[in-house]
């Protein structure tokens, strides 16, 4: 069995916690931790160091997911998350402006930095709503080609259409291998 690792990012709050919850088959690793005091954006938790999950696509591959704590984005690469991901989700709460600000940051180093297919999670954004998701995929820089998805990331079936476009993605940008002549 073949497996491969998902980086699933975004500044704090956006739901990268929840949205490996709604995927994982597994009980999920999780270091969020209660604060002693609540952090910048009135929250009690935060997570300390990374979120762990698995999702089996089939007998033969099994993806795990890594979620990132809400950081400054160049923690991307650095450590073991950085090395060999297959593609990266960066989620973000799209009812939130310091959210929208947050994911700019992380798609900006991402463009500069990156060789890695990436998609965007616009969490608490309702599908159909094309105008404010125009609006998302502009503030944050996200290039035409770039998918921006619209989801809720405490339901397993949105969560899901988020991964898929990025396994699309991944796909696409793949070089196909020619056979022996």
């Amino acid at each position: 069995m073949r497996s491969a690792k998902i980086i699933v990012t975004g500044p704090a709050r956006a739901g990268t916690t929840t949205f490996i919850r709604s995927l994982s088959e597994i009980a999920v690793l999780s270091t969020e931790r209660k604060l002693n005091r609540r952090n910048e954006d009135g929250r009690g938790e935060a997570t300390v160091a990374l979120d762990f999950g698995r999702v089996t696509i089939n007998r033969e591959l099994v993806l795990y997911l890594f979620g990132t704590p809400g950081e400054e984005p160049d923690s991307l690469a650095e450590g073991p998350l950085a090395e060999g991901p297959i593609g990266i989700i960066v989620a973000l709460d799209a009812s939130r402006s310091r959210s929208i600000e947050g994911a700019s940051e992380v798609v900006d180093f991402l463009n500069a930095n990156a060789d890695v297919p990436y998609v965007i999670a616009a969490n608490r954004l309702a599908q159909g709503d094309d105008n404010r998701l125009s609006a998302v995929r502009d503030a944050v820089h996200a290039a035409p080609d770039v998918p921006v998805i619209a989801c809720d990331v405490t339901e397993r079936e949105s969560s899901k259409c988020v991964l898929l476009a990025l396994i699309d993605r991944i796909l696409d940008m793949t070089p196909l291998e020619t056979g022996a002549q």
